[in-house]
């Protein structure tokens, strides 16, 4: 390496003529755009304006979005339940669940054998005490765990 001094100098053009035929360092951009005349400052401004008036924009459809998204739920609710009044059970493993869920004191209808939606509820109602998944479904989990609170009392 030698003196920076020295190399600085050695960069630097013999006189302004020569000032031309120095190799520029950076790449000079050129802006164009497709209507002639059209000021830059026009685009900012537009650009600009846009993106004050985005969020009163977003806003929207958030409401929107979480409209959806309830509407969804409320669906899928309906379907859960109509799911577990449409589960394939005999009438006597309803008695039974509705015998056991009496002594539990989660059923407080007829016990009749009747799939309703009183006796699904209150499946439901046990399942969520017990740590399952509360859909309704007299599965056989859940008739186990009834079977073994019949057994305690």
């Amino acid at each position: 390496m030698g003196n920076p001094k020295q190399e600085s100098e050695n960069l630097k053009p013999a006189n302004k003529a020569s000032c031309a035929s120095v190799p520029r360092r950076f790449p000079v951009f050129r802006f164009s755009f497709p209507v002639s005349g059209f000021p830059f400052s026009a685009f900012l401004i537009v650009g600009y304006i846009s993106l004050l008036l985005l969020p009163a924009c977003s806003r929207q459809t958030l409401e929107d979005r979480a409209r959806e998204q309830a509407e969804k739920v409320i669906e899928q609710m309906g379907d859960a339940q109509s799911r577990a009044l449409g589960q394939k059970v005999t009438p006597d493993e309803v008695k039974q669940a509705q015998e056991a869920l009496t002594q539990v004191h989660e059923y407080m209808g007829e016990v009749n054998g009747k799939l309703d939606a009183v006796t699904v509820n209150a499946v439901e109602s046990f399942q969520r005490t017990h740590g399952l998944k509360d859909n309704g479904i007299l599965n056989e989990k859940t008739q186990r765990l009834l079977r073994e609170e019949l057994a305690k009392k």
